[in-house]
C-alpha cells in the first residue's frame, strides 16, 4: 500500500509541473503522427477570399495550439441543413486547414457551419475535426492547383 501512495505521490508530482502554451504546443507537435506519403496536397475545389478568411479567423479563435495560416477549400457546395418544417437552419463545409510552426508543417480535415437567421447565416463555426497531421512542408511549394466544373486554375 505505501508503494501505491509512493508511486501515486510521484505521478501528482510530475502532472502537476507548470503548464505554458509554449509547453502544450511542444506537446502536441511531439504527439503528432507524420504523414510521410503525401504526395500532394488536397485539390481546392473553389477559392474565395473571403470566406478561406472567415474560415481562418474561426479556426484560430477555436483552437490555440497553432495558428492557421491557409485553408483549401474541398468541398464544392454548402451542404445543407433543414429542420422538419423544411427551412434551413444550418449550412456546412469541408476544407482542409494548414499551419506551420518551427519549420514544419501540419494539417487537419475540418468541417465549418453557419447557423441561418433568416435569410442570412451567422458565423463560422467548428463542428467536426480531425487531429494534426505532420507533413512534408514543400508539399507547399507544389500547390496542387485544383479544378473546378473542368477547368484548370492557374497559379498566381
Amino acid at each position: 500500500m505505501a508503494k501505491l501512495l509512493s508511486l501515486c505521490t510521484v505521478f501528482i508530482l510530475i502532472s502537476c509541473g507548470p503548464k505554458t502554451k509554449e509547453n502544450q504546443v511542444e506537446q502536441t507537435a511531439t504527439a503528432m503522427p507524420t504523414f510521410d506519403y503525401i504526395s500532394e496536397l488536397p485539390k481546392a475545389v473553389i477559392y474565395d477570399t473571403e470566406m478561406e478568411l472567415d474560415f481562418i479567423a474561426a479556426m484560430n479563435t477555436h483552437q490555440e495550439h497553432f495558428v492557421v495560416n491557409e485553408i483549401i477549400v474541398t468541398s464544392n457546395r454548402w451542404a445543407m441543413s433543414f429542420n422538419a418544417s423544411g427551412q434551413i437552419v444550418a449550412r456546412s463545409r469541408t476544407a482542409t486547414v494548414i499551419a506551420n510552426l518551427e519549420d514544419k508543417c501540419y494539417l487537419k480535415e475540418v468541417v465549418f457551419e453557419q447557423k441561418a437567421l433568416g435569410e442570412e447565416f451567422g458565423n463560422t463555426k467548428i463542428v467536426t475535426e480531425k487531429s494534426w497531421y505532420e507533413f512534408n512542408c514543400k508539399l507547399q511549394e507544389n500547390k496542387n492547383p485544383g479544378t473546378m466544373a473542368g477547368v484548370q486554375f492557374e497559379e498566381e
